[in-house]
């Protein structure tokens, strides 16, 4: 089993869905990434005459969750900034197309739509300035994505 080293993961904003045929920007200074965070309702079909009293399950609907990631902010930067980067993105409400690349040989690329909804500064007197993302992702991930 190969174990990848992380650092190189990066994530690119599109500027339109899936759907219409996003062109892609890579977001820069990217110090951290963590999800998505995805689950699968959990539903209980257990009946009177379910066997031995134990509880019987199906799966329910796919929720993708969250996607956090941490950046090195810095405010005049065009992936950062309010006029075509992610504090816009976020102003704006907008679904937006989003790809992770991973580091292995392929690359492995994720693609999936998300809206922007959370954007929290972090200014600690002994560090870098540095903003956290938060991503709500709408819709099915295609894991085998070729968009570059």
């Amino acid at each position: 089993m190969a174990v990848l080293f992380a650092q190189g993961t990066g994530i690119k904003l599109g500027t339109v869905p899936i759907a219409s045929t996003p062109t892609y920007t890579v977001i820069d200074e990217i110090i951290s990434i963590a999800g998505p965070t995805m689950s699968r309702d959990r539903i209980d079909v257990t009946a009177h005459d379910s066997a031995g009293q134990v509880r019987k399950f199906i799966n329910g609907l796919l929720d993708p969750g969250e996607l956090t990631f941490s950046i090195n902010y810095d405010p005049d930067n065009t992936t950062h900034d309010d006029v075509a980067g992610l504090l816009s993105v976020f102003d704006s409400g907008d679904i937006r197309a989003y790809l992770i690349t991973f580091t292995d040989p392929t690359p492995t690329k994720w693609e999936f739509d998300a809206i922007c909804n959370g954007f929290e500064i972090n200014a600690p007197v002994d560090a870098q300035l540095t903003a956290d993302i938060t991503l709500s992702l709408t819709g099915a991930i295609d894991f085998d994505s070729a968009a570059s």
